[in-house]
């Protein structure tokens, strides 16, 4: 049992970076399409002037990255959240015709913990989290993620994040710069956890109200 809930746990978390950098959804929100060798129907200039001005979040820390983009998919700041990206990770959104889209969670909480670089690579960190939320029954739900750190020109960035499934087994990499890989991850990653609960439920005693008495 102990395992089943293990696994909720932690596929909500991979569940809720997924809504954030995949099931946001197509930038284009029912405008006109170029196909190859067709030019837009917009003019560049009105297409430069609706264009959103681009921001710059300063990060000189993997702390300062990851409490600027927790506080960012906290408050449901799109444009904060988009800038934290890593430069390849932009540009893969950018390639899938995606936005990042904060959820928003106003009443969560969350704690920046450890940072650890990887050996002979200082461009490089880990960076550990708690982020914890109330569920709409009330109860308190905390999950711990370790944000993987990238230091670019401009600042630090995240590349990613992992999570552990279950006590027994390896951490499951989510990679930011690879969406197409991060959705299989997360569909693998659910598919187990709901095998493992139709198993955890079969294996359980009936109930015994419901004897013939």
């Amino acid at each position: 049992m102990q395992r089943t809930m293990k696994n909720a746990i932690w596929i909500s978390a991979a569940a809720f970076v997924l809504v954030t950098f995949v099931g946001c959804g197509s930038k284009d929100k029912g405008g006109s399409t170029a196909g190859p060798g067709k030019e837009t129907e917009q003019p560049v200039s009105q297409a430069a002037a609706e264009a959103p001005a681009p921001v710059t979040v300063l990060a000189g820390t993997p702390e300062e990255a990851v409490n600027s983009f927790l506080s960012a998919l906290q408050t449901g700041d799109e444009k904060a959240a988009a800038a934290l990206l890593t430069t390849k990770a932009r540009e893969e959104t950018a390639a899938h015709d995606m936005v990042v889209e904060p959820p928003g969670a106003p009443n969560a909480t969350y704690t920046v913990g450890r940072v650890q670089h990887p050996d002979n690579n200082p461009d490089a960190a880990y960076v550990s989290c708690i982020w914890s939320e109330k569920r709409p029954d009330g109860q308190q739900e905390s999950y711990e993620v370790v944000w993987v750190m990238r230091r670019e020109v401009i600042g630090w960035r995240v590349a990613g994040m992992a999570t552990q499934l279950a006590d027994e087994e390896d951490p499951v990499f989510l990679d930011f710069e690879d969406l197409e890989a991060m959705e299989d991850t997360v569909q693998r990653a659910e598919s187990a956890a709901n095998a493992a609960a139709s198993e955890t439920t079969a294996a359980q005693p009936p109930d015994a109200t419901n004897a013939v008495r």
